[in-house]
């Protein structure tokens, strides 16, 4: 009796048990495909980044189809894409592209570089014929001697009526100030010019003006040298010593200039050469360059004074400075 009452019990749970093992067989079936269509959605989706990223997808292998695909997504209603091309056509398809694209920026280049160049001889031919074609003062100038201070005044007497007419000073009548920068067959020099009208006789500043450069009333504690033949003399001959201070720099300079002034009917013309060439030791940076300065000075009458007015001279003076290499140096690279 209680053997039958235990096997009818046991053949009733049976039942219960073979329903929960066939409800788990079915949720784990359920979850292995859900996870197939996630790798296989994971799979489309890198397809379309791939195709949206290159205009040109190259023609795919045929390949078996994918051991983890076993649900088709046809049963479903989902498409299907067409299979992925390998990652190594791909990678060759970008680099073909990028290749394709540096060779059409090198040919651009080039272009420009050539066009450049081309531009650049031109302004450099351009250049050299306005150079030639106006030569400048020259800024050669030996201050050994004496005598070759004397032919640098020659030849900056010569230069005087090519000089004002360069700047425009000869055909200036009214106060002006100008300073500019200008070009020579020897390289660049500064230019710089002032035209004044002062309420005095030509004679009175003829007088002031000489006495003024030749150094009549300044101290001469500085001066090194002095080679004035005489006071009645024209023409001065020194070397003068020249310390220049600044904010944050100190030097000293040894200037060898000579000074003559020539008397003409209708005007005075004072003359000066000069060159100072800084006393430093090697390291200095002024120690390789001379500052070679040349000017006039010219007093004449106006040209249109009016008759019953006050006299008055038109004070002209111009000063050349050209900045230049000293002897046995040269610029370091």
């Amino acid at each position: 009796m209680m053997e039958s009452l235990s096997w009818s019990q046991g053949a009733a749970r049976s039942p219960h048990r073979k329903t929960r093992r066939r409800a788990r067989n079915d949720r784990s079936n359920e979850l292995e495909f859900l996870r197939n269509k996630v790798r296989q959605m994971e799979e489309e989706l890198r397809v379309l980044h791939l195709q949206r990223l290159n205009n040109l997808v190259p023609a795919t292998l045929p390949s078996s189809p994918a051991v983890t695909l076993d649900f088709s997504s046809q049963m479903f209603g989902f498409p299907m894409s067409s299979p992925a091309a390998p990652p190594i056509w791909d990678i060759a398809a970008r680099h073909q592209r990028r290749s394709e694209r540096a060779a059409s920026e090198n040919t651009r280049l080039h272009m420009v570089l050539d066009t450049q160049v081309s531009l650049a001889r031109r302004l450099k031919s351009q250049l050299g014929k306005r150079i030639r074609g106006h030569r400048g003062p020259s800024f050669v100038l030996e201050t050994e001697t004496a005598e070759s201070l004397r032919y640098g005044l020659n030849t900056a007497l010569e230069e005087l009526d090519a000089v004002f007419d360069t700047n425009g000073l000869g055909r200036l009548e009214t106060p002006s100030t100008e300073a500019r920068i200008r070009e020579a067959a020897s390289g660049m020099y500064l230019d710089i010019y002032v035209a004044t009208l002062l309420p005095f006789d030509f004679m009175t500043t003829a007088t002031a003006v000489w006495n003024h450069y030749r150094g009549i009333g300044r101290r001469r504690g500085s001066l090194n040298q002095n080679s004035t033949l005489d006071d009645e003399s024209d023409t001065v001959i020194e070397e003068v010593a020249v310390k220049f201070t600044g904010k944050s720099t100190n030097a000293d300079f040894r200037v060898k200039q000579a000074i003559q002034r020539h008397m003409e009917p209708d005007r005075q013309v004072v003359v000066w050469v000069s060159k100072a060439e800084a006393v430093e030791q090697q390291m200095s940076a002024y120690s390789k360059f001379a500052l070679v300065d040349k000017g006039y000075v010219v007093v004449k009458r106006p040209a249109l004074l009016e008759q019953g007015q006050t006299p008055s001279t038109l004070l002209q003076i111009c000063c050349l400075i050209s900045q230049q290499m000293t002897r046995g140096c040269v610029l370091d690279h």
